[in-house]
């Protein structure tokens, strides 16, 4: 791990080990990352639009540890990366209840969405709303396009 300042825990054979800063600079994703992931959170939820700047698989793709045998170490293991920092900082870490703690694609946490639709009652209803309501905009800006023609 590197400790070249207070807080700094990033693991040597973790892609971010070799680069300069994170998505953003480092004080800055130190004192907002929660803020971040959640903002990311929300427009990925509600809005439907994923990107990868600040996505949590992005974050764990990055700071993700490797062992001997070069296979990913999860994230909220011991000494690793989220752990330790959360541990020197007394923080619960329960991002990963859900979420893939090793890099395993996009499809992996759709997985365990799924598995845990009960917690989150009635997300099928608005996901099946906002798709109407897409759709029903989508018709009116055809006919509206279809008249003006």
């Amino acid at each position: 791990m590197q400790a070249t300042g207070v807080g700094d825990f990033v693991v040597d054979s973790s892609k971010a080990a070799g680069l300069e800063n994170c998505v953003e600079p480092t004080e800055y994703m130190r004192r907002n990352h929660m803020e971040v992931i959640r903002h990311q959170r929300d427009t990925t939820v509600y809005g439907g639009i994923r990107s990868t700047k600040h996505s949590l698989a992005g974050c764990v793709e990055c700071h993700v540890g490797y062992d001997a045998q070069h296979k990913p170490v999860g994230i909220d293991g011991d000494g690793q990366f989220c752990a330790a920092c959360h541990d020197y900082a007394a923080v619960k870490l329960n991002c990963f209840d859900c979420h893939a703690t090793v890099p395993q694609g996009e499809a992996w946490n759709q997985v365990r969405a799924t598995e845990h639709e009960s917690l989150l009652p009635g997300v099928e209803e608005q996901a099946d709303a906002a798709a109407a309501a897409a759709a029903a905009s989508g018709a009116k800006a055809a006919a509206q396009e279809s008249r003006a023609q």
